[in-house]
């Protein structure tokens, strides 16, 4: 599957929750700009993501997945990822504002990772996962093995400002 934004899936304004189910796999889904496989571009009061599986999804920025919300007063918040692997995803832009091999938030809040494995990911710039502006981030049991950026981050790279706790 491919597209500008979201390979496989993109979902317009207006949506507020997101819940992708158990065993779901994105494999191979290319998005010139944004989320290889999925990208989200409003303010989400809530989205859950579990036992699922994004293997070799490529993009500009968000290789598997990108939360985008617009400005920091609409923050997406409430997002939880569980039980999920990333493997061999790629974003490609060499652009300094952006990244995110695996996952790519912008402007979030209360984000809960748990129990994921990010695996042979590769950003041409920032971080497997890219945080930028956000606030209140946990990632609990997460494993990451043999992921790379070429600027920051190779695992994690937290960019812009923060303006709560963060737990890893």
């Amino acid at each position: 599957n491919g597209a500008a934004n979201g390979g496989a899936v993109y979902f317009e304004d207006g949506l507020t929750t997101l819940t992708v189910n158990q065993n779901s796999i994105f494999t191979n889904n290319v998005a010139t700009s944004k989320g290889g496989a999925i990208y989200l571009p409003a303010a989400l009061t809530g989205a859950t993501i579990e036992d699922s599986s994004f293997e070799d999804n490529t993009a500009a920025s968000g290789g598997a997945i990108e939360f985008y919300s617009t400005t920091s007063s609409s923050f997406s918040s409430n997002i939880n990822i569980k039980r999920a692997n990333f493997t061999g995803n790629k974003a490609t832009s060499t652009n300094v504002n952006l990244g995110g091999s695996a996952i790519e938030f912008i402007n979030v809040e209360n984000v809960d990772i748990d129990d994921c494995t990010f695996k042979s990911n590769e950003a041409g710039n920032k971080g497997t996962i890219l945080f930028n502006g956000f606030d209140g981030i946990g990632l609990t049991g997460t494993k990451f093995i043999d992921n790379s950026a070429a600027t920051s981050g190779g695992a994690i790279c937290y960019a812009g400002s923060t303006n709560g706790d963060s737990t890893l």
